[in-house]
């Protein structure tokens, strides 16, 4: 009698946890719980993948001596601003590992996003700073959005932007009559509150700063960038280029490629109209409009389109223009 009652509670048992499997694996395709952790990015994107072997295998990169590593992993479908990620680790490999979870699990949420371009920086130098004292540096700055560094708010990176996050979103304040003076006192330029917290919120869904602190981190990285055809190019990393891809040789073939690319970027700023799109503001995501509306108002009512002899001709709609692709490439 006994054998039997263990048989069957051995039974019932087997039939339990059968059970249990199917429902959790019920769970598991419905997606409401993740038996494994989230796919990280380079599981996702080739491009991700092949930048993280150059990255932790570059000579640059492992001499890097500082007393955190800190990694950002930016990812764009090149249709929208870039998204920013940051990890940091006892190790460049897990703070490269930090960062490649919360790119994957922003991609795990968004499933039409495609990550095709990558870039992938580390932090290779870093200063303390007064907020005073920055605003003085920054008010030396000769032009404009041309202060080459990224700032840090905090010691542990947690809100850290990258140069060109801090000039792309306008998070520095250039007064006017720090330009006409060159006006150097400590309230003459501003971390922009405002500008870092719409960045924030907009794009991350982050809470707001309430103040800018006392004392931030000016940072410089050491940068990779991966493109479409799976192509590594290492960037600049100081100096005016900062953040650029370096180029060491300029030949026949870089040059053809530079002017094919800028001729066929402006001729696509062109619209059925013959309208040009003379800019874009990246920072709130506007387009120039000064032109169409004061130069070229007059061209609302007349067709086929034309400028004067100053700008050339433009093609009526369906139409190649002079700079169009295929002749430049042709030439």
């Amino acid at each position: 009698m006994k054998q039997y009652q263990d048989f069957t509670f051995k039974k019932g048992m087997a039939g339990l946890v059968i059970i249990a499997f199917l429902v959790l694996a019920v769970i598991v395709v419905k997606g409401d719980l993740k038996l494994f952790p989230s796919k990280s990015l380079t599981r996702q994107s080739n491009q991700a993948a092949l930048l993280k072997e150059h990255f932790l295998n570059d000579s640059d990169v492992l001499s890097i001596q500082t007393k955190d590593n800190i990694v950002f992993i930016s990812i764009s479908d090149t249709k929208s601003r870039a998204l920013v990620f940051t990890g940091k680790g006892s190790t460049i490999a897990k703070a490269w590992a930090a960062a490649d979870r919360k790119a994957g699990a922003y991609i795990g949420e968004h499933e039409n996003y495609n990550a095709v371009w990558v870039k992938a920086d580390i932090v290779n130098a870093t200063q303390k700073i007064r907020t005073v004292d920055l605003n003085k540096e920054l008010a030396s700055v000769h032009f404009k959005y041309f202060y080459r560094k990224g700032i840090a708010l905090d010691d542990n990176f947690g809100t850290a932007f990258l140069e060109a996050e801090v000039n792309g979103n306008k998070m520095i304040t250039y007064p006017e009559q720090q330009q006409t003076s060159k006006a150097t006192g400590s309230d003459s330029v501003l971390l922009n509150k405002k500008n870092i917290n719409h960045y924030l919120e907009s794009y991350y869904g982050r809470e707001p700063i309430k103040d800018i602190p006392d004392e931030v981190t000016t940072f410089t990285t050491l940068g990779f960038f991966c493109d479409e055809q799976n192509t590594i190019y290492p960037l600049y990393n100081g100096g005016l280029d900062y953040g650029r891809r370096t180029v060491d040789l300029v030949d026949d073939d870089v040059i053809s490629e530079v002017i094919l690319n800028a001729s066929t970027y402006l001729y696509r700023q062109l619209d059925a109209r013959g309208h040009f799109t003379y800019g874009h503001f990246p920072v709130f995501d506007n387009t120039m409009t000064g032109y169409s509306q004061a130069y070229n108002g007059h061209l609302e009512l007349n067709q086929p389109v034309s400028h004067d002899k100053r700008h050339g001709s433009c093609p009526a709609p369906g139409q190649r223009n002079s700079l169009s692709p295929e002749r430049v490439h042709r030439i």
